[in-house]
């Protein structure tokens, strides 16, 4: 047996060797059980491209090509047009009116005529108020797209980096299972040997069953990763997509004070732009009901011919009297609604600073941890999984600690990938809090296509 020291440098020369490598370099043969539907970091790299693999660009891209969200946003833009066009257009035709008439009596029939010309005037700044209201909303409209386009970006970027993560996730147990089927060899002849007992040979039979339950249950998750991943892009989840990439470090360069950040988030944040234009409609809306309480002047000219001989020319005036309609009922809604867009918007104002500030302690929380996890690497994997397995060969190591080492190495990878997880997750985030998500420009390209 080892003695303590040793056992202590062995512990974490393996642990450091298990962290340095995120492709997981052990298994170079793929276990029975992982089949050419399981994609892991060395099926599918970077480079590797085939019709249903699918990089960030190319799933944004689909994703803003297909997407139904970004349709029903332009179909509101194109309403919010429509009413601006009405605004624009005087509210009244004139109307045209004609009448005639014959005169009965003693001696000759004589025909009576008339025609005229009847226009109805807004008064109170009617036309105004409500192109001002409608240029309102258009505006309100058009932020309000642009912030669905960026959280379609927000929503297919964690997609698409749940599925990277359960894809390495996937990766460590495909690897770990085939080190325990290495192992149970080992145990096995051993034992055959005489050199270990049965219960080491049990251990290490249980250790491949936990394993290959652990690599189903990963394949699942990878499996209900890539669906959501192309619900996300708009294409059918029954035709998954696979992500190419890794989950890279997130930079650990010094970020603004959180003053600079916040003062950004009002800013770009095109919530906050889309609650300033809601709020002018409604107070454009206000004073639109005022001027409604202000009645419509009608203005008529006619030409009337009288016996066949008379000609009258005149024109007169009209103006309904506001007893009882003073739409004092528009008035009080349209100053409600105001006052509720008015507490939207400081609702608003303080939701954003809030998801800035939990971004930013997220970001510099989930950074260090896989900064941290990183500066204790030691060794490379291959030389620590080749002196674990000599090791237990030589017998300088009891199979129960040979599956503690493993458990151990598992433990501290999966750490590793969810740490960096987290980090990317939280780098996202904080994007999305500042109102600064990238998102496609340009033309969406050629697009890889479904597979059957």
């Amino acid at each position: 047996m080892l003695n303590r020291r040793m056992k202590t440098a062995l512990r974490l020369t393996l642990w450091g060797g298990l962290w340095c490598c995120p492709g997981l370099a052990l298994a170079t043969v793929a276990p029975d059980s992982v089949t050419p539907d399981t994609v892991t970091p060395d099926t599918v790299t970077p480079d590797t491209v085939t019709p249903d693999t699918v990089s960030l660009d190319q799933a944004l891209r689909r994703a803003f090509a297909q997407s139904p969200d970004l349709a029903e946003a332009e179909a509101t833009i194109a309403e919010a047009e429509g009413r601006s066009t009405t605004a624009g257009t005087f509210p009244h035709n004139p109307a045209l009116s004609g009448e005639a008439g014959a005169r009965l009596g003693p001696g000759d029939t004589a025909l009576d005529w008339a025609v005229g010309l009847e226009q109805t005037l807004p008064l109170g700044g009617r036309l105004g108020h409500g192109r001002a209201v409608a240029a309102a909303e258009l505006a309100a409209a058009r932020a309000t797209a642009d912030t669905a386009r960026r959280a379609l970006a927000v929503r297919v970027r964690i997609a698409f980096l749940e599925a990277l993560r359960a894809r390495d996730l996937l990766a460590i147990e495909a690897a770990q299972i085939e080190l325990a089927r290495s192992l149970l060899g080992v145990a096995t002849k051993r034992f055959d040997a005489g050199a270990s007992t049965r219960l080491d040979v049990n251990l290490a039979r249980v250790d491949v069953g936990r394993a290959e339950g652990r690599l189903h249950a990963a394949e699942a998750r990878y499996a209900v990763s890539r669906a959501q991943l192309a619900e996300s892009m708009g294409s059918s989840p029954s035709h998954p997509v696979r992500p190419t990439g890794t989950l890279e470090p997130v930079p650990g360069e010094a970020l603004p004070a959180l003053p600079i950040l916040l003062e950004g988030a009002r800013r770009h944040r095109t919530e906050m732009l889309a609650a300033a234009q809601a709020r002018i409609a409604a107070r454009s809306r206000v004073e639109q009901a005022a001027a409604g309480a202000i009645p419509e002047l009608g203005v008529s000219v006619f030409f009337r011919r009288e016996a066949g001989t008379e000609s009258i020319v005149g024109g007169g005036l009209s103006i309904p009297l506001p007893l009882f309609d003073r739409n004092r009922g528009a008035v009080a809604e349209a100053e409600a609604v105001e006052r509720r867009t008015e507490a939207e918007q400081r609702r608003l104002n303080a939701q954003i600073e809030r998801e800035v500030v939990a971004a930013l302690a997220e970001l510099t929380a989930t950074r260090a941890s896989a900064a941290g996890l990183r500066e204790q690497i030691v060794g490379t994997l291959d030389e620590n999984l080749k002196l674990l397995q000599a090791a237990f060969e030589s017998g300088k190591i009891a199979g129960a600690e040979v599956l503690v080492f493993r458990q151990q190495f598992r433990d501290s990878h999966v750490e590793l990938v969810e740490a960096s997880a987290a980090a990317e997750l939280a780098r996202v985030q904080l994007e999305a809090a500042l109102g600064q998500t990238p998102i496609p420009t340009g033309p969406t390209g050629q697009l890889p296509q479904e597979s059957p």
